[in-house]
């Protein structure tokens, strides 16, 4: 069990959350011209689109009956619909409405509220006077979650792929077992996929890797006027690289589920904006084309769970349909800072971690010593650009032959030091910044640096410094390096950058969680996220036909459903479960309560270990563990996979939760704590102060963990018979922890 709390004054929000118990040819060219102007752009990320609306009606009865009346209105208004006009219809069970705009110049555009729109439109339901809509949202402009790219594209036919992401996660393990997704599909909501690169399957149709799917916008929107059709070719690149994380597969490079099937139905075209009715229905489409998951790397600043379109991807879970979403990326503007879509109930939200192992380029080392000679690749991350391949056999230059050193090139260099240019530096991290340790050395005309870890766990090797290139090593790199220098050899360095041996380069931080993804919880104190997986510095395919590093819960997003992939494809999916619509929601459990938890990171200078877990409200029950996900025999159910405490005035301190024993023997539970850090999340404001979305929220570099166990009083031990489920009855679970109000 991982319960943890958070405070916020005036008030106080706790959270708690129940972890792991027991045991075809192309016909497009990618084009990535600028736009100059875009339609959604003129309202701006995040804003309400003006003066429209999704309205959701009682019955799919009445959508195209109002939407008629509404396009036969009368010129005198009469009927009470002047100024109206339906942008988009949704004939659909789970979700029955219209998207409805107040047309400009009109008296509707003036008066035009949710209020007003819902007065007009009750009027003209089954005549009877009888209200016919049920809700009516304010619509947003959605966006593709903004992910920073970490390095150059390359081509495949250039790249030796030759590093994992799967072995922290356990997703390794699985393909060696020939766990590999077979039989699952998963639709993707985005951009639309390159589905010609060679590493998706160069072709769409069901004989591929993209089975098929859908354009919903064209390719110009939305600069041009919408033109769907059934090529879901991507224009802007973001659909392509999220698609190979979940099934990409070359002989260099392989996502996470790579004999899935994916479905793309694009609802970005050239920018990454869009609508929320339009994503909204590339939803609706995704789950009438009989997918078993549906992943999303879209939203919008939003924070309750009651917006149109977590609403819409809510029903889809209960409907038997496993959703993914992912948290968003403003982890810097600290809590509560939760995505739309990932604002939804049911759905399945991810939080970004750190990989334990980042792609790297190579270059050739020659270690000599008393006339033997030893040739290796040695990895290396680039800072702002690859080392050029005119290097070749530059002697290593090492600044200090202490490979313990904690302050190595801080202070300038002594006067004797000899001349540095064509030589690679190397200089220890710790004690100083990057750009002072390189400023230092290109006083002695450095041109070219190399920085090895003091611990492995990975520092962007990025420099301000005056000239030259940086990169970063490894740290048994490095002192091997030093040591053999040290002992009277040498070591020469050649580089090249056609980039045919992209190896790894471990990371001692894997698992922790990234700076920069989105805290929860909701605005209406709703637990989010549910889960973390690897987001930073992610390799994956690209258009046209390459790969790219890129970083963002966009990328930890596609990894979980390409692991709800792996398990569909061993127990089967939506077919399988045809009248059982729960296995969606038991699925979204078994992966949120599998998962481990992970320290607290503090990433806004340098890693600090605070000797804590980090909190449910930034990673949810931690880090995803594949190979829990289909090993574990017990399961938890839906509703009890996390306990959500409300506020201090409806306070919900009582629980229960249903567990299954699915194993072939009895099973005996006992149940413990393990809290993870508390944070203070009100800061008083500044007058005159920009605020980030939530005022009087702590931004993330000003949060700090503090010690605060919750009060739990923790069922007795059970035993479970093979096949079974009991109740576990959590009486009067949790106690309130004193708190001095404002």
């Amino acid at each position: 069990m991982t319960p943890d709390l958070a405070t916020m004054r005036p008030g106080t929000t706790l959270a708690a959350l129940l972890g792991a118990v027991g045991a075809a040819e192309a016909l497009h060219k990618f084009d990535s011209r600028s736009r100059s102007r875009s339609v959604i752009e003129e309202t701006g990320p995040g804003d309400t689109a003006p003066k429209r609306f999704i309205v959701e009606y009682k019955s799919r009865v009445h959508v195209a009956r109002v939407a008629a009346r509404i396009a036969a209105r009368s010129a005198d208004d009469s009927d009470g619909l002047l100024g109206f006009r339906v942008v988009k219809e949704f004939d659909s069970d789970i979700f029955p409405g219209v998207a409805v705009e107040c047309e400009r110049g009109t008296a509707a555009e003036s008066e035009c509220s949710p209020a007003s729109v819902q007065r007009a439109l009750n009027a003209h339901g089954d005549g009877d006077g009888e209200a016919v809509v049920a809700s009516v949202y304010n619509a947003q402009i959605l966006r593709i979650l903004p992910t920073v790219e970490e390095g150059e594209s390359f081509s495949d036919d250039a790249a030796a792929l030759n590093y994992s992401v799967h072995g922290l996660t356990g997703v390794e393990k699985l393909h060696e077992d020939g766990i590999l997704g077979e039989g699952a599909t998963v639709a993707i909501v985005d951009s639309g996929v390159q589905y010609t690169h060679p590493a998706l399957g160069g072709g769409l149709g069901p004989e591929f890797t993209v089975a098929g799917g859908y354009d919903l916008v064209g390719d110009d929107w939305p600069n041009e006027p919408a033109r769907p059709d059934s090529d879901p070719m991507d224009q802007f690149g973001h659909g392509t690289h999220v698609a190979g994380i979940v099934a990409g597969k070359s002989d260099k490079f392989v996502g996470v589920a790579p004999k899935a099937k994916l479905l793309s139905f694009k609802v970005f075209g050239s920018t990454g904006y869009s609508n929320e009715e339009t994503v909204i229905e590339g939803f609706l489409k995704a789950f009438d084309s009989g997918a078993d998951i549906i992943s999303a790397s879209v939203g919008e600043g939003s924070g309750f769970t009651k917006n149109a379109l977590a609403v819409v991807a809510s029903r889809i879970v209960d409907k038997g349909v496993v959703v993914v979403f992912a948290a968003g990326n403003a982890g810097e503007d600290g809590p509560f800072q939760m995505s739309s879509g990932a604002s939804g109930e049911s759905v399945l939200t991810v939080a970004a971690s750190d990989p334990g192992v980042f792609p790297a380029q190579a270059f050739t080392a020659d270690f000599n010593r008393n006339g033997t000679s030893n040739k290796t690749r040695v990895a290396y991350v680039p800072g702002s650009g690859f080392f050029p391949d005119t290097v070749v056999d530059w002697p290593v230059t090492p600044v200090s032959l202490n490979v313990s050193v904690e302050d190595d090139a801080c202070r300038p260099l002594p006067q004797d030091t000899p001349r540095l240019n064509e030589t690679i530096v190397l200089i220890r991290l710790g004690g100083c910044t990057i750009t002072d340790k390189h400023n230092n050395a290109a006083a002695f005309g450095a041109q070219l640096v190399l920085f090895y870890s003091d611990d492995d766990i990975y520092t962007s090797p990025v420099s301000a410094g005056r000239v030259g290139l940086v990169g970063l090593v490894e740290a048994a790199a490095g002192e091997a390096m030093v040591k053999t220098i040290r002992a009277g050899g040498t070591v020469k360095a050649s580089f090249d950058v056609d980039t045919q041996n992209y190896v790894g380069i471990r990371n001692a931080g894997g698992g922790r969680p990234a700076g920069y993804t989105s805290w929860g919880g909701t605005f209406d104190l709703a637990l989010k996220p549910d889960v973390a997986a690897p987001g930073t510095r992610i390799l994956s395919t690209y258009p046209t036909d390459g790969y790219r590093v890129l970083s963002g819960t966009s990328m930890a997003t596609p990894y979980i459903s390409g692991i709800a992939a792996l398990w569909v494809g061993r127990f089967g999916g939506r077919a399988a479960h045809k009248d059982d619509p729960e296995w969606a929601r038991r699925l979204i459990a078994r992966i949120t309560t599998t998962a481990r938890a992970v320290p607290w990171a503090d990433w806004s200078t340098s890693p600090v270990n605070y000797g804590f877990w980090a909190p449910t409200t930034q990673v949810g029950a931690g880090f995803v563990d594949a190979r829990r996900v289909l090993g574990y025999t017990t399961q938890l159910g839906f509703d009890g996979r996390k306990f959500e405490l409300n506020d201090t005035a409806h306070f919900t301190g009582t629980h229960a939760v249903d567990l299954t024993n699915r194993a072939d023997e009895p099973v005996t539970y006992t149940f413990s704590l393990q809290d993870a850090g508390g944070y203070d999340s009100y800061e008083p404001s500044t007058p005159g102060e920009n605020r980030p979305l939530v005022p009087g929220m702590v931004m993330y570099a000003n949060l700090a963990p503090i010690k605060l166990a919750p009060q739990v009083s923790l069922p007795k031990e059970i035993t479970v018979a093979p096949g079974e489920t009991t109740s576990v009855e959590y009486a009067s679970l949790f106690s309130m922890p004193p708190f001095s109000p404002v």
